[in-house]
């Protein structure tokens, strides 16, 4: 430590000893010297500083270049700042007011330094600043996100490629489009180098101005985005979306992979559409098109010329049938000429209308390895055939085939109007378990389909029908879950008696008592008299080896029901337990509202019980609004205690509630 400091203090002392040789000649003059004497010292002065800080910045550049960092080859360093630039929460951008009442001067600095995101990097050092300047592909990376550096970082950019991403402002003119869009139109000069454009929020009657500036080769395009806003309260599916020209780009694309359109179109004969893997169509308005340009047999042609593609979404853009004025029956597929083959799809998403979402999947030949999402809306024209003919496609597309392996979970959760049904091909742990895992990180499902605006009779029929599917009994784990209070013409063996692999099986909210009734049915001991009338019952889930409760009440309620239930459960475990068929070897309960000493009882019978500790049961909707309306006016003094002691209700619960993994 002493040689430490005796070399700092002899750096000191030599640069002191320096310094005042650099200026011992003006030891003699003082304040009261000629003025024409003074003012050249002091420019002397002025100059020595300017060499001490060249010195000293000469010398941090060495420190710098001795640190462990600076092994990296410069290429290397210019990938790492690659991924920040790309990174959405540090493109550079305005993060909100920067002067408000009350902040502070370094609170004002500190959000301008956020608003440069990834720029900040040019800040540490000489060395990392230099080398982001000598890679301008850099400063390309979504180039108008902070509009007064846009010029700058076009300058600094080069000739490397160029991302755009532009939001049009709404309420101008046409004629003022040119004066207001200028910075942008400036940017399509270079249309040759853009490699991913976005047009946000474009005014339909802007296209015709814009599109002169659209038409030029774009060689390097991998990424087309465009969406115009619809008129408020324009749901007229008689009236055409807006189009741009089929000549966009010159129908000059080689690297165009992905197509994103929002409330209009481009001609589905453009030649722009062949190289395509991700294409997306969407609008606002939900339900299906009737237009000249915009037909089933031009979607279909269009799809088949796209063999490649790899992701199909298409959200309430499902032309109508052209020969009928309200969405039609199920086309035969006879009359579609054959099933459009897309071998290499890999994701598909499809919202509209049952009847047209059924007809789209009948016309499509998928690999079962493409992962599928439904989104299904009831109209007062489908037809029950409508859904039974879509959840057999569905059906078939999860039992898998050589290459990919069946649907091994399925989850059906019942919601006022809507039935959810899911499927995974891999287990999803979160669903059996006291997981409190986000619900982003969850495993996702291979398959999942919403019916919406659906009665009760419609969807128990639909369910039916769906669950006689003979590849379910394969299916080794079983989620089912209603937000309703009740589940009128729900039986467990009706739904789910050909389910006779499930090992592992959830239960939550109304359908819990009635799975603990139907149980309890099974065949556990033989009968003793060999001559009796009675046919005992056939198995439910013979093979159930884990079993997850949820939101039942067994609790706070009527203390004689919370009684039969809970012996229920028990006698129900304590004859699996004594049964070779069947036997629980763990149990998993969750805001069901249960003592401490019913759990000491489930756990001297079964091996393994989890349980969250919460004494309170979380809420369920009630399916008919009006039931408890004789007990209206004591409904506060009722009022049950959901949460009990434990009031710290996350998230996590109430995703759980509402019957939402």
């Amino acid at each position: 430590m002493s040689e430490i400091q005796d070399t700092n203090t002899s750096s000191i002392s030599a640069w002191e000893s320096f310094g005042a040789s650099r200026i011992s000649h003006m030891d003699r003059l003082s304040a009261s010297s000629g003025v024409a004497v003074l003012e050249e010292a002091r420019l002397k002065l002025e100059r020595e500083i300017e060499a001490i800080c060249a010195t000293a910045t000469t010398m941090r550049m060495r420190r710098n270049s001795l640190l462990p960092i600076s092994r990296l080859h410069p290429d290397v360093l210019a990938c790492v700042f690659s991924f920040l630039a790309v990174d959405e929460t540090e493109i550079p951008r305005n993060r909100g007011r920067l002067y408000q009442y009350g902040r502070s001067s370094a609170a004002i600095r500190e959000s301008l330094y956020e608003n440069q995101g990834w720029i900040r990097v040019t800040h540490v050092c000489r060395h990392w600043r230099n080398v982001a300047l000598d890679h301008p592909s850099l400063w390309g990376v979504d180039i108008c996100s902070f509009p007064a550096w846009t010029d700058e970082r076009m300058r600094r950019s080069k000739h490397a490629p160029l991302d755009i991403t532009y939001p049009f402002v709404q309420g101008g003119s046409v004629g003022a489009m040119k004066v207001s869009n200028s910075k942008f139109i400036d940017l399509l000069s270079a249309l040759g180098r853009v490699r991913e454009l976005t047009l946000c929020r474009l005014n339909p009657r802007d296209i015709g101005e814009l599109s002169p500036y659209l038409l030029g080769a774009a060689s390097l395009l991998e990424s087309f985005s465009c969406d115009c806003p619809l008129e408020p309260n324009d749901h007229s599916t008689s009236r055409p979306l807006p189009l741009l020209p089929s000549n966009l780009f010159d129908r000059t694309t080689p690297r165009l992979r992905k197509l994103t359109l929002t409330n209009v179109l481009i001609s589905l004969e453009a030649p722009l559409y062949d190289s395509v893997v991700d294409l997306s169509l969407s609008s606002n308005r939900h339900s299906c098109f009737d237009s000249s340009y915009f037909t089933r047999d031009r979607l279909l042609a269009l799809l088949h010329r796209m063999s490649r593609l790899q992701s199909l979404e298409i959200y309430h853009m499902l032309p109508c049938d052209s020969e009928q004025a309200i969405p039609p029956s199920i086309t035969p597929l006879a009359d579609l000429g054959g099933r459009v083959s897309l071998p290499r799809l890999r994701s598909l998403i499809v919202s509209g209308n049952i009847q047209d979402c059924a007809w789209l999947l009948q016309a499509l030949c998928i690999p079962p390895s493409t992962t599928l999402r439904l989104d299904g809306l009831s109209e007062g024209s489908a037809l029950i055939q409508h859904y039974h003919t879509l959840l057999s496609i569905v059906a078939s597309h999860m039992h898998g085939d050589i290459s990919t392996i069946p649907i091994q979970c399925l989850s059906i959760n019942f919601f006022p109007d809507q039935l959810h049904i899911e499927g995974w091909r891999t287990f999803p742990e979160h669903l059996f378990s006291l997981s409190t895992q986000e619900i982003e990180s969850c495993n996702q499902p291979e398959i999942s389909v919403d019916f919406l605006a659906v009665t009760t009779d419609r969807f128990m029929q639909t369910l039916r029908h769906f669950c006689e599917e003979p590849f379910f009994d394969e299916v080794a784990a079983l989620d089912v879950s209603t937000t309703t209070v009740k589940m009128s013409a729900f039986t467990w063996r009706d739904f789910f008696g050909r389910f006779t692999s499930v090992q592992k099986l959830a239960a939550s909210g109304a359908v819990v008592e009635p799975l603990i009734d139907e149980l309890s049915q099974n065949p556990f001991v033989a009968s003793e008299s060999e001559d009796s009338d009675s046919t005992p019952p056939e198995w439910l889930f013979p093979a159930l080896r884990r079993l997850k409760l949820c939101r039942a009440n067994f609790g706070h309620y009527d203390s004689g029901e919370e009684e039969r239930l809970c012996i229920a459960l028990v006698e129900l475990l304590e004859d699996m337990q004594d049964c070779p068929t069947t036997n629980i070897e763990e149990l998993v309960i969750q805001n069901c509202g249960i003592q401490d000493i019913d759990i000491e009882d489930l756990r001297s019978i079964v091996p393994t019980v989890t349980w969250d500790s919460r004494s309170g049961a979380a809420p369920r909707l009630s399916q008919e609004p009006y039931e408890d309306e004789e007990e209206e006016e004591d409904w506060y003094d009722d009022e049950p205690n959901f949460f009990d002691e434990h009031p710290d209700v996350d998230m996590h619960d109430i995703f759980h509630a509402f019957g939402m993994h």
